[in-house]
């Protein structure tokens, strides 16, 4: 019975060490999509200030100028595209690998229900007999 024991304590020690990881995957998804949702939102940012329309006063330095602002503008929002392409296929790899953790602390969680309602069936089997065994007993010495 000890054996039994042990096993379901080392199958609850491994749905706990399960459990942990699902909530470290959680939380790291979570930031994940805290990070693809800034990007977001710098892009959206940077493309507003891409429409604003600079006053032009003439002359070709500045309209030289404008243009390599709005060049610039341009190639921070490629940049924080593909910050954001590549968070999300982060989100994506974590909340694969946070529905198999999840599977598999389920199931271990499964497995450990299961050892315990053995174990109590065979205890409860095991004080049934001891009680049959003592009536059996007392009703022997009152035969006699």
């Amino acid at each position: 019975m000890s054996g039994k024991t042990a096993n379901v304590q080392l199958l609850e020690r491994l749905r706990q060490l399960r459990e942990n990881s699902v909530g470290r995957l959680s939380s790291q998804l979570a930031s994940q999509r805290q990070v693809a949702q800034r990007c977001r939102n710098n892009i959206d940012a940077l493309n507003q200030l891409k429409t604003v329309h600079l006053p032009a006063p003439g002359g070709g330095k500045v309209m030289q100028n404008a243009a390599g602002y709005k060049a610039m503008l341009q190639r921070v929002v490629d940049w924080q595209q593909q910050e954001y392409a590549l968070a999300q296929a982060e989100i994506a790899q974590l909340q694969r690998a946070l529905y198999e953790k999840s599977r598999e602390e389920m199931r271990l969680a499964q497995a450990v229900k299961l050892q315990r309602q053995q174990i109590h069936r065979v205890e409860a089997r095991r004080q049934q007999r001891q009680t049959d065994d003592i009536a059996l007993q007392s009703w022997l010495r009152k035969q006699k």
